[in-house]
């Protein structure tokens, strides 16, 4: 492991370490029930995938198996949780919002045809993911129509659309042609930042 790993992987572990240690200080003060730990197990299927793409060497794009695998895993089942319990708070009462589960799959594959993603064998499991990505902002933007602009509200809206914007800058970082390094910063800030609000909505 190069220095760089040896101070990026602790950094990134600890800081993804808050937003579990909130979302579980926030159901033990307001005595939350069921629902409510859906929403802390995918937290922590999302520090897994912290985990493992941190040991997949992601600060060199290096995408080592079955790290990187197991990464895009644990966030996709997080994202399925994450979906599962926004259509259960909303009662499914779906609105327009949710054609994003369709849309962002569509601009991934569009991109892959135009080579701007070089996917290679994970052009499929780019596409599936990004129906969960997509899914997850829209049932965000669909709860913020049903139940009204609130601060607890946007808490959910606003890190669901942060979560879409992190995924999909982080797309660039590993599938694009000549992307820099940089981009890392704004992918683990509006990341995180999606995720401590999904800690304090609950």
């Amino acid at each position: 492991m190069d220095r760089t790993n040896r101070i990026y992987i602790p950094f990134k572990m600890a800081v993804s370490s808050g937003f579990i240690l909130c979302a579980v200080l926030n159901i033990h003060w307001c005595c939350c029930g069921f629902r409510e730990l859906i929403l802390l197990a995918g937290l922590v299927f999302c520090w897994l995938g912290d985990l493992f793409l941190a040991l997949s060497d992601e600060m060199n794009n290096a995408q080592k198996s079955p790290e990187f695998t197991l990464g895009v895993g644990s966030f996709a089942v997080a994202h399925l949780l994450f979906c599962w319990e926004a259509m259960v708070m909303m009662n499914f009462d779906f609105r327009f919002p949710v054609i994003l589960a369709l849309i962002m799959p569509l601009l991934v594959i569009l991109f892959i045809r135009k080579g701007i993603f070089q996917c290679g064998s994970n052009a499929v499991p780019s596409v599936i993911y990004a129906v969960l990505i997509g899914g997850f902002c829209g049932l965000g933007l669909n709860y913020l129509l049903v139940y009204g602009v609130s601060a607890h509200s946007l808490l959910f809206g606003i890190g669901s659309c942060l979560f879409l914007f992190s995924d999909f800058t982080l797309s660039f970082r590993c599938f694009a042609r000549n992307t820099p390094s940089w981009l890392t910063v704004p992918v683990l800030a509006t990341y995180w930042a999606a995720t401590y609000m999904i800690a304090f909505f609950i």
